[in-house]
């Protein structure tokens, strides 16, 4: 219904284009999670660390009859055993278990649906771009992977090997310590979220420092690539 106050000029609301913008932001929530799922525990460690901040922003209100926040909590005990088999942590390896694209869909949708639910209507727990914060890594990840394909006249939907986690294991960082790197990342920024909330800090600053987070994150992505297609030139 609402983008909120994101351009210090007022509530933005968005009548008849309401439900243009939600079925993109489903598609959107659905793709990021799935772009995501490129090295264990990426997208359940990120889809985790959503629910987790979700409830901990629920946890002064009484959110017990709502569905959205007892979803999210219901994540929030099945995905860290989901992660205990999927990252081998105590267990046999001949017994791993994966998410695949039905369950990365079916956690992204199941997160831009509760975001929306919460951060909208009168009652609404969150202003719409806190859910941006809780969210930002694969938000970032898939929109940066959207442009670069257009850009390169290629479809967004065509599977490639630039998505940040493939970046960081070329630039010679092993697998774990990669998963360690993105997760406290989105833990950070999904922080910054919580206290751009509970300190009430204006949505228009919120959205700007988001902006300023994913150029910030354009600029790095393309220095990465260029140093790694210049350490494959000097190898040949």
């Amino acid at each position: 219904e609402s983008l909120g106050d994101i351009l210090w000029v007022g509530n933005i609301v968005l009548n008849e284009w309401a439900y243009f913008v939600t079925i993109i932001a489903i598609i959107a929530g659905m793709n990021a999670v799935n772009m995501t799922d490129g090295i264990h525990g990426l997208a359940g460690g990120n889809s985790l660390i959503t629910f987790l901040a979700i409830v901990f922003l629920s946890k002064d209100l009484d959110w017990h009859f709502q569905t959205s926040v007892l979803i999210s909590l219901l994540f929030c005990a099945v995905l860290p055993i989901f992660l205990i088999h999927n990252l081998c942590l105590g267990v046999d390896k001949t017994k791993r278990i994966f998410m695949g694209d039905a369950g990365s869909m079916l956690i992204g949708l199941t997160i831009a649906w509760v975001l929306i639910d919460l951060s909208q209507g009168e009652n609404r727990m969150f202003a719409p771009v806190t859910a941006l914060w809780l969210f930002a890594m694969p938000l970032i990840e898939m929109v940066s992977a959207v442009v670069r394909r257009l850009t390169l006249g290629k479809s967004p939907f065509d599977a490639d090997l630039n998505h940040t986690h493939h970046i960081i294991l070329r630039l010679g960082i092993r697998e774990k310590y990669t998963l360690l790197l993105m997760l406290s990342v989105s833990l950070l920024m999904a922080v910054t979220g919580i206290l751009g909330a509970r300190y009430e800090v204006a949505e228009w600053t919120m959205f700007s420092g988001f902006l300023i987070v994913f150029l910030a994150y354009l600029v790095w992505i393309r220095w990465a690539i260029r140093k790694i297609n210049n350490n494959t030139e000097l190898s040949d």
